[in-house]
């Protein structure tokens, strides 16, 4: 019995020793070859001599037990070369790739696991640079083979592109005055500057591009992998995500969007030197900017203004109306310093310098109803009512030749031209044509489309003789936008119309009365004269500047 005993455990111990060494060749992980960039935070991050990390690479460790997959990371400096090798299958995986057509053919994808927004860096000297809505004549730094490369070409076609090696190496370019500005990922933008410790460069505004959604990708004899990992990525949750990429932002410090207004003795001297600021409003209408019959200025982008010079100490002197060619003569001759509603594509930077933009808006046709003008490539070969100065006539003129421009000005005349058959849609940023359309209803035009690709930016044209002033009214600016602007864009784009504002000031004299008209005749009445008075006292005391726009008005 006790010679026996032995010989059984020695049989039970093999059995299963022999079982576990069966299951665990079962279970061992097949190698993943993932190949990854050694400077692109927060996702990618391998310093030369370094263990490799970032975000990416943290969600695929995660969830690489239940793909049944051991992470073997291969290190790039180039991103052409990464992509070749995928595409050759001498990876099986890559991350943070933008999914787009000339991709598809060849390379597989998963679920987008991040939206990024795209954000737009310049020089923080040269806070114009990048206001142009189509980057016209500016310069462009690219990346070979990223997705902002495809960007550059589709969408700032009048861009003049600099080819550089990396994002670090184009933002470098951009600090020397080699490029005007740069788009990539905002946290790969911000994560760059930080590590690379690049003063002098300033985050002016984001997009949201389609290359925002970031993928993982795997040649396509390898799609079956990605359906797997696709199902991980949603069992992780957008939370845990998030969670991951946030573990390795990086704080911003060079890469802050608005600086604290800390002013040296010379900068002191400037502004202590300044004379009153002459201001010009370019073809005006609210909610953005406009003189009431008495020459007072109101409006988002006076408010705006006066807040900026407010935080400067500065005062702005008279207030003129104006067209664009109008302003840009008595900005020449100095009568005029500052400007409200100027394009910076349509204006001469020898002349005029813009800080901004502050506030932007997509821009919508208007076209008659029952037509078919739903964007740009539906009015190929038919006509689009446009003001001669307007800053989409360059880049509609590039990209959609095929369109006949009609010169109209100001935009009422343009609905008109619609209306009457002169032009078969006219182009307007969303908050006018809302505007435009709220105070004066009609049946014959209506919104009928987008314009894609094109947005209505709103900033501060400024005398190439305050050049000095530039970066000084830039960082008030910041400060305005990061302090005041969300009161003040609840103030101006939620009020009523004058149309609307009129009819409930009239009715409001009339607390005896269940008819609602524009004006009543029953006791407290009073006769249309009267109501128009109290109306136009009421939108006087509304349209008086509040809050922090007012304790910056200083005229």
């Amino acid at each position: 019995m006790r010679s026996g005993l032995p010989r059984a455990l020695r049989w039970l111990a093999g059995s299963v020793l022999g079982l576990c060494a069966l299951a665990c060749s079962a279970a061992s992980p097949s190698p993943l070859r993932y190949g990854m960039l050694a400077d692109f935070p927060p996702f990618q991050i391998w310093p030369e001599g370094s263990e490799a990390g970032g975000a990416d690479l943290e969600m695929l460790r995660r969830l690489a037990p239940a793909l049944g997959v051991q992470v073997e990371p291969v290190r790039y400096t180039d991103f052409v070369a990464l992509e070749r090798d995928l595409r050759a299958g001498r990876l099986d995986l890559a991350s943070s790739m933008a999914r787009n057509a000339e991709r598809e053919p060849t390379l597989a994808f998963s679920v987008p696991y991040a939206l990024i927004e795209q954000a737009v860096v310049t020089r923080a000297s040269d806070p114009s640079g990048s206001l142009a809505a189509d980057l016209n004549g500016r310069r462009l730094a690219t990346v070979a083979g990223y997705a902002a490369e495809a960007n550059a070409r589709e969408l700032f076609p009048l861009a003049q592109r600099v080819p550089v090696a990396s994002i670090a190496d184009g933002l470098r370019a951009v600090q020397q005055g080699r490029a005007d500005v740069m788009i990539e990922a905002q946290p790969v933008l911000v994560g760059t500057i930080e590590r690379a410790r690049l003063a002098g460069l300033r985050l002016v505004r984001t997009l949201a591009l389609p290359s925002g959604a970031l993928h993982f990708a795997a040649p396509k004899a390898g799609a079956a992998r990605l359906d797997s990992l696709s199902a991980a990525l949603a069992g992780m949750g957008a939370e845990t995500r998030e969670f991951i990429i946030g573990r390795w932002r990086a704080e911003p410090h060079f890469a802050r969007r608005a600086e604290p207004l800390r002013l040296d003795d010379p900068e002191r001297a400037l502004l202590a030197a300044q004379r009153p600021l002459n201001v010009a409003v370019v073809d005006g209408r609210l909610p953005f900017a406009v003189l009431d019959a008495d020459g007072r200025p109101q409006g988002l982008s006076v408010d705006v203004l006066r807040a900026v010079l407010g935080r400067l100490g500065l005062v702005s002197g008279t207030w003129r109306a104006s067209g664009a060619t109008e302003a840009l003569a008595a900005l020449q001759r100095g009568e005029v310093d500052l400007a409200l509603g100027l394009s910076a594509v349509a204006t001469p930077a020898d002349t005029v310098r813009f800080i901004g933009p502050y506030i932007e808006h997509p821009m919508v046709l208007l076209g008659r109803p029952g037509g078919s003008a739903w964007g740009l490539e539906q009015l190929v070969g038919r006509r689009l009512a446009l003001p001669p100065a307007h800053f989409a006539r360059p880049l509609i003129a590039a990209r959609y030749p095929g369109i006949e421009l009609v010169a109209c000005d100001p935009l009422p005349s343009c609905v008109e031209r619609v209306a009457s058959g002169g032009a078969d849609a006219a182009l307007a940023d969303v908050i006018t044509a809302a505007v435009l359309l709220a105070e004066s209803p009609r049946s014959d035009v209506q919104i009928t489309g987008t314009a894609a690709g094109l947005r209505q930016e709103h900033g501060i044209a400024v005398s190439s003789r305050h050049a000095a002033l530039l970066p000084l009214l830039q960082r008030a600016l910041d400060a305005t936008v990061a302090d005041d602007l969300l009161e003040l864009k609840r103030r101006w784009l939620t009020r009523p119309t004058r149309r609307a504002s009129c009819a409930s000031c009239c009715c409001a004299t009339c607390p005896g009365s269940r008819r609602r008209s524009p004006c009543c005749s029953r006791r407290g009445g009073g006769t249309t004269a009267d109501c128009g008075a109290r109306c136009s006292a009421r939108l006087a005391h509304s349209a008086r500047p509040s809050g922090p726009a007012a304790r910056a008005s200083v005229s």
